[in-house]
């Protein structure tokens, strides 16, 4: 039951909403979290790790999650989708990854640098001669960026008409949502990260990696899915629990001062050199994925070079790695619980658990593929061919996601109807501002068609 105080509370959020434009409250967005982050680089990052930083973040998590009130779950639900995805929760999430000294804004950076990251649903590409992984990739130039979010935005228009025109089968139509999710969500990341991420000197890693080509639940989650959020979940979550340290514990000194350039840990205050996701447990600490991601959860397959010796770090266990991947996914699994419940009517049980089931899940899942591929090669059977293995993983996918995922925004809620009609609705406002000018351009280059009175 909703009580007086929350029925008074909601009708103060209206009466703002009522009396202020969505222009208006984006800039107050803006305004707040300017001050955010200048109050983050400046007082936050100078105090010692721990609970002095967490304490005095208080208000920068109070902020983040009072931001999306400001805007309607029904009428603006794509502003308030935003604002919950890119500051509610990765920016609450890099936030806290600083008190610890994990993240990339525990490392040196400029307070522009800090600001983008911080502001911006991107993560920064890890500079690491040697080494490899999604941590390690780059997203591309500038212009590849801006052109990369110029074909999302076209996916996005066009998963937005075989939703509104095409009557689909249900699993059909999971797969046009996920499309949808690439859209939308690469346009977010990639499009304000064309225009600012070169200004101010950062490299980016990428965001998606053409998912529908995953093999194993691995290669979903942990390469070609949302790299920007799951490298977010890895600093903070997985490498705490792998370390068994919240805070970060300092890089250990190398065991000689002749080391090569071939490979190096990390040589900033806070920066990973692990991969952009936890991929489960391996076999052997020194054996590499196919896209080169080390065992042990680092970035590098070998240890440093050195003339005369060489330095190995210790080698974490297989519960540890497991426990820290299935963390990883709670974690997920909380955020976007949390996100889905803020887009719903009622104050009161809007928790409806099924999101934070469908990702909890996936923990398990990956260790029993993992175990599932050990006695496979133990059997001595033959690796199957790449095609097989992603017809038998996207189905299950798609499945998995049919039941836990897309039932409480499509079945239990109209959450999917409004998040399409959402879109819809901007690119027709898009649509109705741009076409004029586009008139205004074909008539001035005689393109227009015939004036009045000709033939």
């Amino acid at each position: 039951q909703i009580d007086a105080s929350q029925v008074h509370w909601l009708k103060m959020l209206q009466a703002f909403q009522d009396s202020h434009t969505v222009a208006q409250r984006w800039q107050l967005v803006a305004l707040s979290s300017a001050i955010a982050t200048l109050y983050g680089y400046y007082v936050v990052k100078k105090l010692p790790l721990g609970m002095a930083r967490v304490v005095a973040s208080v208000p920068i998590f109070a902020l983040f999650l009072t931001l999306p009130t400001l805007f309607n779950h029904r009428t603006e639900i794509m502003s308030k989708t935003t604002v919950l995805f890119v500051t509610t929760w990765l920016g609450s999430f890099k936030v806290l990854a600083l008190t610890l000294g994990r993240g990339p804004l525990a490392s040196h950076l400029t307070f522009s640098q800090f600001s983008v990251l911080l502001l911006m649903p991107i993560f920064p590409k890890q500079h690491a001669s040697g080494q490899k992984g999604r941590l390690h990739d780059d997203a591309g130039t500038p212009l590849q960026l801006l052109l990369r979010a110029v074909a999302k935005t076209v996916l996005l228009g066009l998963v937005v008409y075989l939703l509104v025109a095409v009557p689909l089968w249900r699993p059909a139509k999971h797969v046009v949502y996920a499309l949808g999710m690439v859209g939308f969500l690469g346009l977010l990341m990639d499009g304000p990260a064309s225009l600012i991420t070169h200004l101010v000197g950062l490299a980016i890693v990428p965001t998606f990696d053409q998912p529908w080509l995953s093999c194993s639940l691995a290669d979903f989650w942990g390469r070609r899915w949302n790299i920007t959020t799951s490298s977010v979940l890895r600093t903070l979550v997985y490498d705490a629990v792998v370390e068994g340290s919240l805070v970060k514990r300092p890089d250990p000194p190398p065991a000689t001062a002749t080391i090569t350039a071939t490979a190096t840990t990390t040589t900033k205050r806070g920066d990973s050199a692990h991969s952009s996701a936890p991929q489960g447990p391996e076999e052997d600490t020194h054996a590499t994925t196919t896209n080169g991601h080390a065992a042990n959860g680092s970035s590098s397959a070998h240890p440093a070079k050195h003339h005369h010796h060489h330095h190995h770090k210790p080698r974490v266990p297989e519960w540890r790695r497991a426990a820290g991947m299935c963390a990883t996914f709670l974690a997920s699994g909380l955020a976007h619980e949390y996100i889905i419940s803020m887009l719903q009517d009622e104050l009161a049980g809007r928790w409806r658990w099924k999101w934070l089931a469908y990702f909890t899940l996936q923990g398990p899942l990956m260790v029993g593929e993992l175990q599932a591929k050990r006695a496979w090669r133990r059997a001595g059977l033959p690796v199957p061919n790449v095609w097989v293995a992603r017809a038998l993983a996207l189905p299950l996918l798609v499945w998995v996601g049919g039941l836990l995922f897309f039932t409480p925004v499509e079945l239990d809620t109209d959450t999917a109807d409004r998040v399409v009609e959402g879109c819809r609705a901007n690119f027709m406002a898009a649509a109705a501002m741009l076409l004029p000018k586009v008139q205004q351009v074909a008539a001035g280059v005689g393109i227009g068609g015939p004036k009045e009175g000709e033939l």
